[in-house]
């Protein structure tokens, strides 16, 4: 198996992340999450679109799914491979980031946890989903 190193910005992760999660939420026939990153012309960026796309986008997805308040979910036998590896990292990538994050702000050395303060899903470990490893990453030592 071949493996890369990507050396990337704080921001260029985040951009990452964004990016595969809009992907997998997508595979998931979450379609209703890309509006927020088109850009459009009024600052409603959502509702009334979503309701004049509802009656297009029901006869496109598959089980009767309609991408707001129904889904395939990650681990749905329909969701394409493509969309579990954009999430395996997404992940993994934004569980680095809320972590590294909390050592900065002060709310753990690192080592444990601090539940009272870390509670969001982002501080999970990545849960393995799609067929392809799980990636690694790591903060740059700073120089």
């Amino acid at each position: 198996m071949t493996t890369y190193t990507l050396t990337i910005t704080e921001q260029q992760a985040r951009t990452i992340s964004t990016a595969c999660e809009l992907m997998a939420r997508l595979g998931m026939g979450q379609w209703p999450e890309a509006l927020s990153h088109l850009p459009m012309q009024d600052s409603k960026r959502g509702g009334d679109h979503i309701s004049a796309l509802l009656p297009y986008m029901a006869g496109l997805l598959v089980d009767g799914i309609d991408g707001w308040g129904s889904h395939l979910g990650i681990r749905g036998a329909r969701t394409p491979e493509t969309a579990r590896t954009a999430w395996d990292l997404y992940s993994v990538i934004r569980h680095r980031l809320a972590w590294d994050a909390a050592v900065e702000r002060g709310l753990t050395a690192g080592e444990f946890r601090n539940w009272r303060t870390m509670g969001g899903v982002h501080y999970d470990d990545p849960e393995h989903i799609g067929k392809e490893p799980l990636a690694t990453i790591e903060r740059a030592p700073t120089t």
